[in-house]
């Protein structure tokens, strides 16, 4: 077979358009019914009551905030108008959102503003629209009450876990508008601090475009003196914990194996590509490692923590995105080259130990260490550490402060870098676990939900054991299939469908081993996965599983990938692990029921396993019958015209088409994957109601759009973009939606996108023109943060499948791509 590789295009093949989204905005625009005289003077006297009372305590205690906090709750059938409620600037900041039913918003109000909320309301009750409106009506009847924040407003966890008399760390977000002069934001903040006995950790804040994270330890009445002195607060969040996702031959036995597969271990010295393990530190004294995990790339945070592996979870995982599946390497006979490097960051501190520090602030470190040292290199941070909701964290999918520090790391970095996390594991040991119930309900994990990252779930191969001694004889099941989801993965099921889709991809993680009549469950080293052993003076060979296993996997392939294309950014690396992936087809029956189309299933399978498994031949690889065109480019996505801010252009693609070789198919049914990859900019609060608020967590979105094949390039320009319209305009009533596997009401989740179009090869003859277009983000609706006028990287990627071997769809376009365009003089 020859070696035909995915085709890199150029600009050539590329034409910018003004561009305008034929798209309305979201929302519920409905109001409920109001009397609006006495809903008007409800609220008015409400209000005075409140600020009153609040300007007596301020004459009483001069130290207390200038201002009052106020809680406005919504009615259960309509959304509250949040953006009313906030003017810049005069000061008037909102804190924080509660998507909860009645929603709920805390705002603070300075007490010499008082008339903007006041005023609104007199002119609610008194005045009318041109159109007969009460004015101001979006916002004040959309206001069912209002009262002073309390505790539980700024709370943004579970509430069995909101402190009482004794004091627990906490992640305290501060308001960091851009007017609003950061260091005072901090020196208030410490200054409210040390008058009130708050122990707090500054040294690892993190920022934000409109937010500070930092840390204290606080108890119920230290956050109703925040509330009560300090005037920039926004919310408060439980600090989560991180934890580590969790042979039988004899030593001399083990050491031959180890020996002999080193022996054929062949270490590219001339490596380019590092994967920077975040873990509990590793023990590069192993045979298998030492090479490739030199002692200068061993890092850690606090060098009280030590460099070495205090758990082996580490180590672990190193032997894995070293070598990948130790199993096969081990009984093989092959030489085996590594075109990657390790190195190894601390970031789990020994037990017992007490320093606190913001998990992000940690991670930026680790980050910034390697950068600083090893400045030329590809750099695949491999995080297999991950903090569940015991402290209090509701993991619904909101960006945290650690998953926004990393997806902050990624975004238009001038140095090439990826992460790969682990989803996190379903807790197995919990007596109620039912494999897959407890599956789905198990949310992905802290940090996972990081929109930037490559989230790794787990699925498993490993259906059968040896039992010779039938040590296992009362375990008479094993719980998954083969090719089925991993019972170690958890799933973003039953996250709100705005945020994005995660795990992004499955790699093997092990399955277990089932004892039906006493519901007792047990790994297997047959059902795991082989790696290197942390104490070498015990044993060489370990095993390990779960969705831990299933990242270093991840980050194996990641690294073997970017060996084999240095060149490419991080959004086309990303993007072709994703474009390459899969379901199998036991994943496709399990998520199946009777009821459901395959598009319900699609939707299921999205949110459990994201795309599949990825397949290193289809990323890599190409054939006579498959082509893969890759376009690395920049869009700005929005421009500033007069005094408003406006979406900018549209990327519009006439493709390099095999069209004769796919005209000659004719019938035939054919395959063509979009996967359009980019990285956001994040802006984390906690006040994004939809994808069209100026509150959005994204600096930007972008959507991808393929003609019709009957649809002429002015058809289609005209049906994506508003701009090219004129007043003779018709809606042609042409669409792609019936040839898309999963649909764009699916698949547009997040800042990965991907989808495969299936029809006969005429129909596809004629479907190259592709659009890449913005939708909105924080750089448009949040105009004061001057960031409207930013560029942003991203990936096309296109890929046609045919099942006909005797057709050649590579060459022609290769040809096309080779020849030079003359250019007239």
């Amino acid at each position: 077979m020859p070696d035909l590789r995915p085709i890199f295009i150029s600009e050539q093949y590329k034409t910018d358009i003004k561009f305008t989204s034929p798209q309305g905005g979201g929302g519920d625009s409905s109001l409920p019914y109001r009397n609006v005289s006495s809903h008007g003077n409800k609220l008015y006297g409400k209000l005075e009551t409140l600020l009153n009372i609040q300007n007596k305590q301020i004459i009483e205690n001069d130290s207390l905030n200038k201002g009052i906090y106020l809680e406005v709750s919504g009615t259960q059938e309509c959304e509250l108008n949040i953006e009313s409620l906030e003017n810049i600037p005069r000061e008037i900041r909102l804190a924080n959102f509660k998507n909860s039913y009645p929603q709920k918003a805390t705002f603070f109000l300075p007490l010499e503003e008082r008339d903007f909320l006041e005023k609104k309301i007199i002119e609610y009750t008194n005045k009318v629209t041109a159109k007969g409106n009460p004015k101001h009506n979006n916002l004040i009847a959309t206001i069912e009450d209002f009262k002073t924040a309390t505790i539980s407003s700024f709370w943004n966890g579970k509430e069995d876990k909101v402190p009482t008399d004794i004091k627990v760390w906490c992640e305290v977000w501060l308001i960091n508008n851009k007017d609003t002069h950061e260091v005072d934001v901090i020196s208030r903040f410490e200054n409210i601090a040390q008058t009130h006995g708050i122990e707090i950790q500054i040294e690892s804040n993190i920022k934000f475009p409109e937010r500070i994270i930092t840390l204290a330890k606080l108890n119920a009445e230290d956050i109703l003196n925040l509330i009560n002195s300090y005037p920039y607060l926004a919310e408060i969040r439980p600090y989560s914990t991180p934890n580590i996702a969790y042979t039988s031959i004899e030593y001399s036995e083990q050491k031959e194996w180890v020996h002999e597969l080193k022996d054929r271990v062949i270490v590219n010295s001339d490596s380019n590509v590092s994967v920077c393990i975040l873990d509990t530190g590793v023990n590069n004294i192993h045979p298998l490692l030492e090479d490739i995990l030199l002692d200068e790339d061993k890092h850690t945070y606090l060098t009280s923590w030590g460099i070495d592996d205090h758990d082996s979870h580490g180590t672990e995982m190193s032997g894995i995105v070293a070598y990948g599946n130790l199993n096969e390497h081990l009984t093989g006979l092959l030489d085996i080259e590594l075109n990657h490097t390790l190195s190894s960051y601390k970031i789990l501190p020994p037990t017992g130990s007490t320093e606190k520090s913001l998990w992000g602030y940690i991670t930026e470190q680790a980050v910034a260490t390697r950068e600083i040292e090893k400045p030329n290199k590809i750099h695949i941070y491999s995080m297999s550490v991950t903090a569940k909701d015991t402290d209090g964290d509701v993991l619904d999918g909101t960006p945290s402060s650690w998953s926004s520090a990393i997806d902050n790391i990624l975004f238009n970095s001038d140095t090439k870098k990826l992460f790969c996390i682990s989803a996190g594991n379903a807790d197995i040991d919990d007596v109620s676990f039912t494999y897959m119930a407890s599956n789905i309900i198990s949310p992905i994990e802290n940090p996972a939900q990081s929109w930037n990252s490559l989230v790794i779930g787990a699925f498993t191969e490993k259906d059968s054991i040896t039992d010779e001694d039938n040590e296992y004889i009362d375990y008479d099941v094993i719980m998954a299939k083969k090719d089925e989801v991993s019972p170690f993965t958890t799933t973003s099921r039953l996250w709100d469908k705005q945020w994005c889709i995660k795990p992004d991809i499955v790699f093997e993680g092990g399955n277990l081993l089932l004892d039906t009549m006493r519901n007792d469950k047990t790994a297997h080293e047959d059902l795991s996965l082989l790696t290197t052993h942390s104490d070498v003076r015990r044993d060489l060979i370990t095993w390990t599983y779960a969705t831990s296993a299933a990242n270093a996997l991840g980050a194996n392939f990641v690294a073997r990938l970017y060996s084999s294309f240095p060149e490419a950014t991080p959004e086309t690396i990303r993007g072709l692990v994703i474009h390459s992936a899969n379901w199998t087809d036991n994943m496709f029956e399990q998520f199946k029921e009777s009821s459901d189309s395959d598009k319900d299933v699609y939707k299921k399978l999205l949110r459990s396993c994201g795309y599949g498994v990825p397949s290193f031949d289809k990323a890599v690889n190409c054939y006579t019958n498959s082509l893969t065109l890759i376009a690395e480019d920049t869009i700005q996505p929005f421009i500033k015209v007069g005094s408003d801010v406006k979406t900018n252009v549209m990327n519009l693609y006439e493709l390099p088409w095999p069209r004769e070789a796919l005209e000659e198919l004719g019938s035939q049914e054919v395959e063509m994957r979009v996967t359009l990859s980019y990285f956001i900019e994040p802006a984390p609060t906690e006040m994004i109601v939809s994808n069209f608020n100026r509150y959005n967590y994204p600096s930007h979105g972008l959507r991808f759009e393929v003609n019709h094949p009957t649809e002429d390039i002015e058809q289609f320009k005209t049906r994506c973009n508003k701009h090219g319209r004129n007043k003779e305009f018709r809606p042609s009533g042409l669409s792609t939606r019936d040839y898309w596997k999963i649909g764009k009401n699916t698949r547009d989740r997040g800042s990965m996108i991907s989808d495969v179009w299936k029809g006969t090869a005429v129909d596809l003859a004629s479907c190259n023109h592709i659009a890449v277009f913005p939708i909105n983000g924080w750089w448009r609706t949040r105009e004061y943060l001057g960031a409207y006028e930013n560029v942003a990287r991203y990936t096309l990627i296109v890929s046609i499948y045919s099942p006909s071997q005797e057709t050649d769809i590579y060459t022609p376009v290769k040809v096309q791509v080779e020849t030079p365009i003359a250019i007239e003089t």
